[in-house]
């Protein structure tokens, strides 16, 4: 008899703390959409934009996330290198950039008031590197890292590669 009486108890005072709008802690009762129960969207894989005129028939599009040469640094070490490329230049006209190694050219759809030229020269240019052409679902990225410690990082609107 009591083990009805606290169940029944239990439940009329769960019913007056949803009918008054409460929830047990005196704060408003959160409910849940129908949506909000949906399962996430997944966001289309990205797509480049256009092929920029200046970029040559020839250059490929990058569709998947590629890595060119290789730095590993650890603490009190000299960083070890596999497969660097030696950055040649890198200019920005047009809205392309355009990165010049020793072993292809990497075009960029990237609006150029995000680029400095004199500041890759004089960071970058006759440097040893590794660089990440990234592809995520949400975005293209260029990552950039001399064996000094230099590096830099591009968001463009699709990569090419020659």
């Amino acid at each position: 008899m009591l083990k009805t009486f606290v169940v029944a108890s239990t439940l009329l005072y769960a019913t007056a703390i949803l009918a008054c709008g409460a929830s047990s802690n005196g704060g408003p009762v959160t409910t849940i959409s129908p949506e909000a129960t949906r399962a996430p969207t997944v966001a289309a894989p990205v797509s480049p934009g256009a092929k920029p005129t200046d970029v040559p028939g020839a250059a490929t599009p990058v569709v998947q996330t590629s890595t060119l040469g290789e730095i590993t640094r650890r603490a009190k070490e000299t960083p070890q290198t596999n497969s660097l490329r030696e950055l040649k230049d890198g200019i920005c006209a047009n809205d392309l950039l355009t990165i010049h190694t020793s072993l292809e050219t990497i075009y960029a759809a990237l609006t150029c008031d995000r680029f400095d030229n004199e500041q890759f020269t004089q960071l970058f240019a006759a440097k040893q590197a590794s660089l990440v052409l990234e592809v995520t679902p949400d975005r293209y990225r260029i990552l950039i890292e001399t064996v000094d410690g230099a590096q830099a990082e591009f968001t463009p609107d699709g990569i090419w590669v020659e």
